[in-house]
């Protein structure tokens, strides 16, 4: 009985305008809702950068005697670094393979914005920093940043682009594993592929010294919670009547003025948020 209920829940052809709308429109519509996820999504150095000034961190609460028993490794940094493209391309894979099923999006959409609330909460409340120059291996590579070698100008490229603060839980492991969720649960195979980039960026977050174990663990927790709060029947039945609203462009105007409402911001971090060097990362976390 369970079973033909989720059926049920899960059967497009009950959504009328979503039948009636060409791949196109579809595609159109989930590039909207990409773009307005990443304005959200680029706050994240914008929060960092308040947290910056307040100097309170509680990274020593959530530190585990693994954490410094583990090396810094500069290899885990090519894992750590596709992370600003990875992702996102399985996203539009996923997307294809399932036909431009747009509930499919919008469910993916909702719960990666579930998870960024709930992190950026948790910055507020408990700021941390990973205090990288206490890292001995850190250390070490800092002083021979100017060795030759492409994982060298790697690392210093990961540095550049990550903020000290915003540590825990890491929003790196909670949105991939919110996409390897929905990945494997449909394809198996391509799900593989993205678990095994996810485990060498897991690595990576740690061996770099730019997390604690807790923030992955904690960022997991937070996303599995979301995934399967998007599972039951009846929020899925919610979300499908809520992305099948007719007309769609009132609801996609109002995508549009979050859009514009969250790119000024974006552009604040662009102009006035530097990327950082090596030194001045040290200089933050220490």
């Amino acid at each position: 009985m369970k079973s033909n209920n989720l059926s049920a829940v899960f059967n497009v052809s009950q959504y009328a305008s979503l039948e009636r709308s060409t791949n196109i429109q579809r595609f159109a519509e989930a590039f909207i809702l990409f773009i307005l996820l990443l304005c959200l999504w680029a706050q994240y150095a914008f929060i960092g950068n308040i947290l910056n000034s307040r100097g309170t961190n509680y990274i020593n609460l959530i530190t585990l005697p693994l954490d410094h028993d583990l090396a810094f490794s500069t290899f885990w940094s090519l894992f750590y670094s596709a992370a600003l493209i990875i992702p996102f391309v399985f996203v539009w894979i996923l997307f294809i393979f399932s036909r431009f099923n747009l509930l499919l999006i919008y469910r993916l959409f909702l719960s990666c914005l579930l998870i960024l609330i709930i992190h950026y909460i948790i910055y507020f409340l408990f700021p941390t920093c990973k205090i990288l120059w206490q890292d001995p291996g850190f250390s070490a590579f800092w002083q021979q940043i100017q060795t030759p070698g492409f994982l060298n100008r790697n690392t210093q490229f990961v540095m550049s682009i990550t903020t000290p603060w915003n540590s825990f839980p890491s929003y790196h492991i909670g949105s991939a594993w919110i996409i390897l969720r929905f990945t494997f649960a449909r394809f198996k195979i391509l799900g593989s592929l993205f678990l095994i980039w996810f485990i060498g960026m897991c690595l990576g977050t740690i061996t770099l010294k730019v997390h604690v174990i807790m923030d992955g663990i904690a960022a997991i927790i937070i996303s599995e919670l979301c995934y399967q709060l998007f599972k039951i029947p009846r929020i899925v039945h919610y979300v499908n009547k809520f992305s099948d609203i007719h007309p769609r462009k009132p609801i996609l105007c109002i995508y549009l003025c979050c859009i514009l409402i969250g790119a000024p911001l974006v552009l604040y971090e662009l102009i006035y948020i530097k990327p950082m060097t090596v030194p001045e990362f040290v200089r933050l976390s220490s």
